[in-house]
This record gives C-alpha cells, sequence and structure tokens, in this order.
C-alpha cells in the first residue's frame, strides 16, 4: 500500500518480479534505508533482486528517485531522508512479493510533517511512543513532538532535572525518532510560575534544555500556552511592561536566551499565549518585533478547533505574527468529548500552499495511539502533496495501510464526521428520515447499515468497559495546584459531572462555552475552552448567545468553537475572567446522553433499565475471554521484517483500543434493527418493547458515543408513532 501517493510514479512496461533474495548496496550515509530493504518480502523460486541506494545532493529536500528495472533497483536520495523514504516506497510497492516495473519522483511539500502529543488524558505509554515513530518514519511523517501533560518535569516541575530513568526513556525515544528521520522535538512548558527576568530561572531552563540534548535530543520548543496573559510577577513586570501584550516581550527574551546558550542550529518552536485567529494584536505585535526571525510559530487557524484552514487565513495570521507558520491542527484529538473517537480523514485544509508561510503542520492525536493512526495517515498524505490530496481516497489508503478489519471500518465509517459539530453521519440520518416518512427502499438500506453494525461486535459481542479502559476520569495532578492557569480537575464521567476544559489544543476541554457542565464552585475553575457550535446556545439566527468571539475568529456555521476574550494559548483556552464565567447552559454533557429540555432522549424507565443491566451482566463473563482473545492475537511472535506482520499487529491493538467502541456500536446497531421491526405495519406490543430494551442497552453507554445523535432519535421517534 503506497502512502503517500508518491507526485510522479510511472509504470515502464513489463511484467514484475516475484522477488527471492535481495542484495542491498547502499551509501554509508544511507544505512537507515538499508535497514528498511531487509524487511523486503521474499518467496521461494523468486528471483535474485540488487538494489543500490545512494545519494545525489541537489534535489528537494527529502526527494528521491526510485528506478525498478526487471530485477534491479536504484533509489537515489536528495539526502538520507530522501533514500529513506525512497525505501519506504520500494517496500509499500512489493508488498505482494512482486516488484513492478516502475519510475518513481517524489519529493514533499511541507517540510514539517507530524504530531504531537499534547493532549490531556491518559497519555501513551512508552511502547505507544517507539510504535508511533516508526509509524511516523512508514507514512513519511519527520517531526513528533514531546508535550504529555502527564509528565510533570514537562511542567509543572519544569525546573527540575529529570530522573536518570526518565531521561534515559527520552533519549531512547530520540534515538528511536533518528532511527524513522523523524525530528524528536522535546517541549518546556515552564509559564505557570516562571519569573522571566529573573537570571536565575533562566539558567534553570537552559539546563533543563541542555540535560535532554546530551541524552540525545536536537529539537527544542517553548510553550507558553494556558498562563495569564498578563504578566503575573511584579519583577516581569518591571523589566518587561505592564502594557497590553508585554508578556509577548518577556516570552522572546526567553527564546532569544535559549537560542543564544545553547547554541542552537536547529529552528526553535515556540507557542504563544495568543495563538488562535487571524488579527493583528499588541501580543503579536511585540513578538514580531522582538522574537528571533527563524523561530517558528505554533497557530492553531482562525480557531481552536476548525473545519477548515483556508490559504488567505495562513497569510493573515503570518502577518500578524511577522514568523512563519507551524500548524498546530486540532486533529483527531477527542480530549473535549472523550465518549467519541474521530477516525475519519483530514478535511477542510486547503491545497493552495505555493509559497505559503506554513512551514508544516504537526497533528494533535488522541489518547488511543494505535487508533489515532487512521485520521493521522491521512495527516501524512495531505502534508506530503496538498494539491493532489483526496480525503476519501486518503481515508480508504489509511484503513488498508492500518491494517482494519471489516469491523473497524464499519466503525471508523460511523466517526469519520469532522468538525465535532458537524453531524455524526449525514447519509444515515438522511435514510431514518426517509423510513420514517415510509420509503420500503431507506428500510432496506438501513438494515444492511444496521446489520453491519452489529456484525462488527467483538468475538464474544462484549468487550472490557470501565474496568479495563483507559481512565478518562483520572486528575492532571500538575495544574491542581493552579487554577489560573487551567486546573484540570477529575472528570468523574460515571456521574456525568465534568469540571474540565472544553476544547483546546491538547487539554481537557475548559471554561466558557464548554461542552462540559462547570464545577460548582468557582475556585477551581481552569481557563475557558469553547465547545463545539452544536452545544452553544443559539439565537434564531445560529448567533453564539455565550458572547461575542475574539478578533475575526468566526466561521461558517457548525465547524468553529467560539473562543471567548483573547485567545491566550496553544494547547488549552483563551483565559477568561475565573469570576465572571459565561456559562448559562451545561449543554451536551461528556459521557452522558442530553436530557434538557428539547431532548429526543428520553430516560428509561425502571423496568427497561432493569432488563438493559440485567443484559449486561449476562454478557459480563464474556468480556475478558474477548479481550484475551485480542492480546494473545497482538502478542504472537512475528517476522519483525515484514510490513504485513506490523499490520497485523497494529491491527490487533488498534481493536483493543476501540473494542467499547465496537461493542456500542453493535449494540446501536441492534437498538436500529429493532426499531425497523417496530416500524412495520404488522408490529405490536412486543416488537415496541423490544426496541425500547434494545435502546435502552444501547444508550448504556456513556462513555462510548457511537452515532449517538442519529440512531437513538429514530428509535424513540418510532417508538412515539
Amino acid at each position: 500500500m503506497l502512502t503517500p501517493v508518491p507526485r510522479e510514479l510511472v509504470t515502464t512496461g513489463g511484467d514484475g518480479v516475484r522477488v527471492g533474495s535481495v542484495a542491498v548496496s547502499a551509501d554509508d550515509r544511507c544505512a537507515t534505508a538499508a535497514a528498511v530493504l531487509a524487511g523486503l518480502p521474499t518467496a521461494p523460486g523468486g528471483s535474485p533482486v540488487s538494489v543500490v541506494v545512494g545519494l545525489e545532493p541537489g534535489g528537494p529536500a527529502e526527494g528521491y528517485r526510485l528506478v525498478v528495472s526487471g530485477s534491479e533497483v536504484t533509489i537515489t536520495g536528495s539526502d538520507p531522508a530522501g533514500a529513506f523514504y525512497g525505501a519506504q516506497t520500494l517496500l509499500g510497492l512489493a508488498a505482494d512479493g512482486v516488484l513492478p516495473p516502475v519510475t518513481v519522483a517524489d519529493w514533499p511539500q511541507l517540510r514539517w510533517r507530524g504530531t504531537i502529543e499534547g493532549f490531556y488524558g491518559p497519555p501513551w505509554s512508552h511502547a505507544d511512543r517507539l510504535a508511533h515513530l516508526e509509524f511516523a518514519g512508514r507514512h513519511k511523517l519527520n517531526t513528533y513532538v514531546y508535550a504529555p501533560k502527564d509528565d510533570p518535569y514537562h511542567r509543572r516541575q519544569w525546573r527540575d532535572p529529570y530522573p536518570a530513568a526518565e531521561l534515559d526513556r527520552i533519549g531512547e525515544l530520540a534515538a528511536a525518532a533518528r532511527r524513522s528521520h523523524v525530528r524528536f522535538v522535546f517541549s518546556v512548558s515552564p509559564g505557570l510560575s516562571m519569573v522571566y527576568s529573573d537570571p536565575a530561572e533562566v539558567d534553570l531552563l537552559v539546563a533543563k534544555l541542555a540535560q535532554v540534548r546530551d541524552a540525545g535530543v536536537e529539537d527544542v520548543a517553548l510553550l507558553f500556552d494556558d498562563i495569564p496573559a498578563d504578566l503575573p510577577h511584579s519583577a516581569d513586570r518591571a523589566a518587561f511592561g505592564a502594557a497590553p501584550g508585554s508578556s509577548a516581550r518577556a516570552h522572546a527574551a526567553v527564546c532569544r536566551a535559549v537560542i543564544d546558550r545553547l547554541g542552537l542550529d536547529r529552528p526553535l518552536i515556540m507557542v504563544p499565549t495568543d495563538y488562535a485567529g487571524t488579527s493583528a494584536t499588541p501580543h503579536r505585535e511585540l513578538l514580531a518585533a522582538e522574537l528571533p526571525a527563524d523561530v517558528l510559530v505554533w497557530w492553531t487557524g482562525r480557531d481552536i478547533v476548525v473545519g477548515d484552514i483556508t490559504r488567505a487565513e495562513i497569510d493573515a495570521a503570518a502577518r500578524s505574527y511577522g514568523h512563519e507558520l507551524l500548524l498546530w491542527d486540532n486533529f483527531p484529538v477527542n480530549d473535549f468529548d472523550f465518549p467519541r473517537l474521530f477516525l475519519g480523514p483530514l478535511l477542510g485544509r486547503t491545497t493552495e500552499l505555493a509559497g505559503a508561510p506554513l512551514a508544516g503542520i504537526t497533528a494533535n492525536p488522541m489518547p488511543h495511539e494505535a487508533a489515532s493512526r487512521i485520521a493521522v495517515a491521512t495527516v501524512a498524505e495531505w502534508a506530503w502533496n496538498p494539491a493532489s490530496y483526496d480525503a476519501d481516497a486518503a481515508h480508504e489508503r489509511a484503513l488498508s495501510a492500518v491494517g482494519a478489519s471489516a469491523a473497524v471500518r464499519t466503525l471508523a465509517g460511523a466517526c469519520a464526521s469532522w468538525p465535532p459539530s458537524a453531524p455524526q453521519d449525514p447519509q444515515l440520518s438522511a435514510l431514518t428520515e426517509a423510513a420514517l416518512g415510509g420509503s420500503p427502499a431507506a428500510v432496506e438500506e438501513l438494515r444492511d447499515r444496521f446489520t453491519a453494525m452489529v456484525a462488527a461486535a467483538p468475538a464474544d459481542d462484549r468487550m472490557p468497559r470501565d474496568d479495563t479502559a483507559p481512565d478518562y476520569n483520572a486528575a492532571v495532578p500538575e495544574h491542581a495546584d493552579t487554577p489560573h492557569a487551567g486546573a484540570v480537575p477529575a472528570v468523574d464521567l460515571r456521574e456525568r459531572r465534568v469540571s474540565v476544559p472544553a476544547h483546546r489544543v491538547g487539554s481537557l476541554p475548559t471554561g466558557a462555552g464548554s461542552t462540559y457542565q462547570q464545577p460548582a464552585t468557582d475556585d477551581a475553575a481552569p481557563q475557558g475552552k469553547p465547545r463545539p457550535d452544536s452545544a452553544a446556545p443559539q439565537d434564531g439566527n445560529g448567533t453564539s448567545l455565550d458572547g461575542p468571539t475574539p478578533q475575526d475568529a468566526t466561521a461558517p456555521d457548525g465547524d468553529h468553537m467560539p473562543l471567548h476574550g483573547t485567545a491566550p494559548g496553544g494547547d488549552r483556552a483563551p483565559a477568561v475572567d475565573l469570576h465572571e464565567r459565561r456559562v448559562s447552559v451545561p449543554a451536551h454533557r461528556v459521557g452522558s446522553l442530553p436530557t434538557g429540555a428539547g431532548s429526543t432522549y428520553q430516560q428509561p424507565s425502571t423496568p427497561t433499565t432493569a432488563a438493559a443491566a440485567e443484559s449486561a451482566d449476562e454478557r459480563q463473563r464474556q468480556e475478558a475471554d474477548a479481550a484475551a482473545r485480542l492480546a494473545h492475537a497482538e502478542q504472537q511472535p512475528a517476522d519483525a521484517a515484514a510490513p504485513v506482520d506490523e499490520r497485523r499487529r497494529s491491527a490487533a491493538r488498534m481493536e483493543r483500543e476501540v473494542g467499547p467502541w465496537l461493542v456500542a456500536l453493535a449494540d446501536t446497531g441492534r437498538a436500529g434493527l429493532a426499531a425497523l421491526a417496530a416500524l412495520s405495519p404488522s408490529a405490536g406490543e412486543r416488537e415496541r418493547r423490544a426496541a425500547a430494551e434494545a435502546l435502552a442497552v444501547a444508550e448504556a453507554h456513556e462513555q462510548h458515543n457511537v452515532l449517538r445523535d442519529v440512531v437513538p432519535p429514530f428509535v424513540q421517534a418510532v417508538l412515539a408513532r
């Protein structure tokens, strides 16, 4: 499977060659490419194949030329990364063991292409990160930013050096990244407490970065997000001023000190406090004047989470910062609504990037590393060659590349909508409306869709739920003592209470306009992070009633998440006055069904609830067995050199991660089938009771939202007839 698709691929004619053995001759600088070629599949009776890998500087950075002529192959890279990518392309071409006669010329458009682990919630494990780095190299992504909020040494304890064991793990990640030609960018977020004008504080920051550089890290970033817009320390106000935007002067001074004292020869990346929108502000004007010219500035778009990004917005934002941008794309992150998965393709990003002041993209994934690969693979395609990006085709290639099973494909189709406020499945919604209107064809098509959903159930029809799933309710300790900077209290989804932020750049959702219900007290209130448009209270014209959006952060209906106040940070919500939080509606609560006025959902009656509980209890015994089988499949011995085995292991990991959603999908499909039975003219009380009970089971999946806005309303409409 070729993904990203090469820019130029010409079949030169003739039959392909079945590979029997491989002899690789590689330039010493192309050792990583040679290592990839060791994974070429071979078969008895095939022909001996020779591969020559070399370098020819002068071409596009990271570019390569690949020629397959019979049993002879040449890969010529513009640089070692290009040779590595050429080897990856050859591996994809020969996935079935046959080398087709082709000539390929290929290179990327964006210089920075990758991911940033910047979300809240269960962090990736060390093994997840290692696997992700290998995946990134295979998909020609060249950047991974280490910014896990679970790491206290990254944020709250930024002054403290890493203990030896933690430092060793960072070094291991940096080494693994180099093998895959991925920049391992270590980030630190000192803004919660740093006194920028204190030389001792700057010494500690430089020492922290020097420590990880000694461990093998080459690229570093400074995050000044999720902090007060104004300087809180009197010493800093005296040094940098107290006028609006003066914090930018302090941040620029710290960036200059880090660059100078570390002698950085690679671009520093920074997140400004004012990170979203396109208009000029005092903060941005000072950054433009005082930040070194080669520093890359992270930007999230006209808002924190967006459905589209235009070339005009990129140009305007770059002008406002006076610097080249790096897009921090909050896709496919789900930390603003953990019950949902986003398994669709990247949508709405401009393809008109020739000459744009955009260095690249870092996508913010989900806590589910393997499941995130579907979306991230499409990000890789867009970043490699935006002009030829086709979202649907990229999605199909991504599903194939990760070895998605039929069940995962069905789930991905149900979880493909973007942005978060978009309808979950417009086609399915149209079918339900047509079925309610009496269309026999729609009923039959719905039957097929619901049957496929039921077929997606794991082997024993139930997967582990809350007892084995990652704990999304865990508190984020480094914020517990810093409410002014976005404290993140625990989320108790079982009680349907959310005292966390709404959507941010890599955080649990926060504050004003949040999809989360705010806590009863103001003391621990985090800074605001908006909710999806669909959850915002609106007037009859679709205008948010929570307050104005800042600057020019306007967008077509259904795509942006309204900001409140001046956007201050690249990984969390804009700052708001903690004593003037404008939350008037709890709205769509995480981990629960909406039950307020106008909701299509109804609380099940006691007998129905009891039936649902009994049904779950009867199947509980099967859960551990299903999980054990998937774990067994994941751990089976495999030839590490064979791409098909890597796909198998990846697919097993993915199915484990999304198992609870597959169960929810199947139960939702059962509810839909029961509703169709109840919709039949010959249906009686028995069918209606069965539909009500199936609905109760489907709605019990509060922490796993699959088509919740589509199928339950359909079942309710049937029962209301």
